[in-house]
């Protein structure tokens, strides 16, 4: 073991075969250190001495090439940032590794350091036909790095499949900032090379900003596709926290390769990151091939984006989202009229390329958009979709526009299921207190053992806002339950059923329960369709609703149900009774060429 207490003994140390250096006092490094084989750094116990970079050395303090291996513990590398203004570009990483590998071990800090090229801490650059390997692990930490370019703490570009970077155990990625990847970059440049990152164990990547994409990790696979596919994978019980950048407070991922996939199941949660743009916690971009989003037992918290406060996905070659007993709470979109999604805002721009999104035992509580959709707006486009939740719970969201949990738009075939779910005291500044779903061409909605509770809309559809557009939907209400929603200037306390060609089936003992429009009609249901249906069939009850709860010139017609026009069928088992409306009809008002057709059931005691 060599001890060295100064950069010339340092340098030969180096230059020697000893497996192991150790520090005896502070050094102030004047040129690069070479590392060219299996070399261990480290401080003399117990003390911890430093590597600092000399005023007028801007250069590397290691690079580590040719198949080397460098270990360092106990030993803090500084920059000295004070003495390398931004101004001098010749300013380098702390280390630059160069086909060899890196290990940054128990009691190893990176601090204080500025590059005007890729990554701040450490730089791992491809070398042809060697992979790069940067190992973080024990108590290890990155801080206070500044890269002009990419990567604050790390930067990666991988030039083979093997290239890699590991972190775990109590490793920490803090406080650092860069134009794309605040904490850590991870970029294939190279057709065919593709990447895989796996963060989990206890590491924490909090603190980090980007001034473009990618607070605390920017990840991208090939960009010109045909390569292999790329994997981002969050686990164990990582932090991801207070985190910034413009797209992508925690994460900006970009994909184009088929199989590209990001997959988050951390237990500790992702929090309080925000993107001044779009994607507090997470930004996705996909082009050319579909990308596949997995969450699993994960908590997002009080992120905050202009657009998509927890997650913004803009797809032009379809996605699959699937969650699972995970939560999304008080995330927030906050840009005005397009600051839309407070959870999630998903869009998908393909014309062949379907979007799946699948939530099961998720709770979506307390999120807001500035504009619609405040716990998720989806956007689906001129390819189909399928939208299932399934044990989940949508409480307290609200949007300043429409949607105050869900908004979905689609012009394709779509599809939307709720089972067994609970929509609660949601809230949309105009329609669709709950759920605003409108469709262009050909969709099937549908509510199976679902409640929806005390949803406010401040003008149509007080728990559901439906329209058909200039295509057909088919809507179906299966033991659910709707009871204390509201419409406060409009139509259909509970309801709202429209577009030419657009079909309701409220069946199998569902109940539609004191709802209330307070201006408008159908304080139960509204239906507005010309060639749709709404039919009441198996033990369905429509009670104590109420249309009008003030004078006005507009509304207060059909206490229960209003259909301006509509055919209406009620079958065996209906009972529509102590309903009560303002003007006419206080079970049922028919207008504009409605047509009634009853073969069972009852309307009574309504006022």
């Amino acid at each position: 073991m060599a001890q060295v207490s100064n950069e010339s003994e340092l340098s030969a140390a180096l230059a020697g075969t000893d497996p192991s250096i150790q520090l005896t006092a502070d050094i102030p490094v004047t040129k690069q250190l070479e590392v060219g084989r299996d070399v261990t750094i480290s401080s003399l116990f117990p003390d911890v001495f430093a590597l600092t970079k000399a005023a007028g050395h801007s250069q590397n303090l290691f690079r580590v090439a040719s198949g080397a291996s460098l270990h360092l513990n106990n030993i803090i590398l500084d920059g000295d940032m004070a003495s390398h203004p931004a101004s001098d570009s010749t300013n380098r990483s702390l280390i630059c590794v160069n086909g060899g590998s890196l290990y940054l071990e128990d009691g190893c800090i990176l601090r204080n350091n500025y590059s005007a090229a890729e990554g701040g801490g450490v730089c791992l650059q491809p070398a042809p036909a060697l992979a790069n390997l940067l190992v973080m692990n024990g108590n290890s930490r990155i801080t206070g790095c500044v890269s002009k370019t990419s990567g604050g703490a790390a930067a990666m570009f991988p030039g083979t499949s093997n290239d890699r970077m590991e972190f775990s155990d109590h490793a920490v990625i803090a406080d650092n900032s860069a134009a794309n990847g605040g904490g850590i970059c991870c970029h294939s440049l190279t057709s065919g090379a593709g990447i895989s990152l796996t963060i989990g164990d206890e590491v924490r990547i909090t603190g980090n900003s980007a001034s473009s994409s990618g607070g605390g990790i920017f990840f991208s696979g090939y960009r010109g596709g045909g390569a292999a596919s790329s994997l981002l994978k969050l686990t164990g019980s990582m932090l991801l926290a207070g985190n910034s950048a413009y797209h992508g407070g925690g994460v900006y991922f970009y994909s184009a390769n088929a199989g590209d996939r990001l997959e988050i199941s951390t237990t500790s949660p992702i929090s309080a990151n925000r993107a001044s743009n779009n994607g507090g916690a997470v930004c996705l971009t996909a082009v050319l091939q579909p990308v596949s989003i997995s969450i699993d037992g994960t908590v997002f918290r009080e992120n905050t984006a202009g657009t998509g406060g927890m997650l913004y996905l803009l797809s032009d070659a379809g996605f699959s989202l699937s969650a699972q007993n995970s939560s999304l709470t008080k995330n927030t979109a906050t840009t005005d009229a397009s600051g839309s999604g407070g959870g999630l805002w998903l869009q998908n721009r393909s014309l062949a390329h379907p979007s799946e999104i699948h939530l099961q035992s998720c709770l979506l509580e307390g999120n807001q958009a500035s504009a619609s959709g405040g716990a998720i707006a989806l956007y689906a486009g001129l390819s189909a979709c399928s939208f299932t939740a399934a044990d989940s719970s949508f409480l307290s969201n609200c949007s300043s526009g429409s949607g105050g949990a869900i908004l979905l738009g689609s012009e394709a075939e779509t599809f939307f299921l709720s089972d067994g779910c609970r929509f609660a005291e949601n809230e949309a500044g105009n329609s669709g207190g709950a759920i605003y779903y409108s469709s262009g061409s050909t969709g099937t909605v549908r509510f199976i053992n679902s409640r929806l509770l005390s949803n406010t809309a401040g003008y149509e559809g007080g728990a559901l806002r439906l329209f058909s557009g200039s295509g057909t939907l088919d809507t179906s209400v299966e033991n659910s339950t709707f009871s204390g929603n509201t419409a406060i200037n409009n139509s259909g306390g509970a309801i709202w059923n429209g577009g030419g060609g657009a079909s309701l089936l409220i069946t199998d003992a569902s109940s539609i329960t004191n709802n209330t429009c307070r201006i408008g009609n159908g304080g139960g249901i509204y239906c507005n369709t010309a060639n749709g249906t709404l039919t009441l069939q198996g033990k369905v009850l429509v009670q104590n609703n109420r249309a009008g709860a003030k004078e006005n010139g507009f509304g207060g017609h059909g206490g229960g149900i209003c259909c301006i026009p509509g055919r209406l069928l009620i079958r065996p088992g209906t009972d529509i009774s102590e309903n009560s409306a303002l003007q006419s009809g206080g079970g049922v008002s028919l207008a504009e060429g409605s047509m009634l057709d009853m073969s069972g059931g009852s309307i009574h005691s309504n006022t």
